[in-house]
């Protein structure tokens, strides 16, 4: 198996900027901020305001000065809202309440949160969303997951693939370990994790 760590290094020293961190820093308590003033009522806007915030990145490219985008994880709120049609926004922002006074009152239940997160009956609201919320709660101990992520880790760490993918409260466990491990070898921050991971699935190694 290939040794991927000189290409992590690589990758560290190319893109992750002071910029890109402070950045990501600020989005992610200003997209906190927001989440406390989640009532249970539905309210597009400021579900808007949240994923833009979560999606915030340092962007620079060649020649142009660096500016900031919301390209951290993709498409952001476009990609979350057309999930909530009128009939479920309801039930979904009942729900995002509800876990932030879960999580803040220290009941992290993996198996009883996502359990009632899959009960919403959400078309397409994957595990995503779900490990970013307890992301923002608490990045020392929780990471963004996506299988591609999963998949690099396994890659770079030496892990069983199978031991992390496909998503359940155990899998989780065990990647948010994994990334954990990884922080430790490659002395980075919380907020690097998922951008590294996700660039050594772009290139294929994983």
């Amino acid at each position: 198996m290939p040794d991927y760590h000189d290409r992590v290094n690589m990758l560290i020293g190319e893109h992750c900027s002071v910029d890109a961190l402070n950045a990501r820093l600020q989005g992610e308590s200003d997209a906190i901020s927001i989440m406390d003033d989640f009532s249970g009522v539905p309210d597009m806007e400021l579900w808007k305001s949240f994923c833009d915030a979560w999606n915030r990145e340092c962007f620079d490219r060649a020649g142009v000065r660096r500016e900031i985008t919301c390209t951290r994880f993709g498409a952001g709120h476009r990609a979350a809202l057309h999930l909530y049609s009128a009939d479920k926004a309801h039930l979904f922002f009942g729900w995002l309440a509800s876990f932030r006074t879960a999580v803040v009152r220290g009941d992290t239940d993996m198996a009883s949160q996502y359990a009632s997160y899959r009960g919403l009956g959400l078309v397409g609201a994957g595990p995503f969303l779900f490990s970013l919320l307890l992301y923002l709660h608490a990045p020392e101990c929780y990471f963004p997951y996506r299988r591609s992520y999963a998949l690099a880790l396994a890659t770079i760490m030496g892990e069983e693939a199978a031991s992390l993918t496909p998503f359940s409260p155990e899998s989780y466990a065990l990647y948010c370990k994994g990334c954990s491990a990884f922080r430790e070898t490659f002395n980075v921050l919380p907020q690097e994790v998922d951008f590294l991971l996700r660039e050594v699935a772009r290139e294929g190694t994983a």
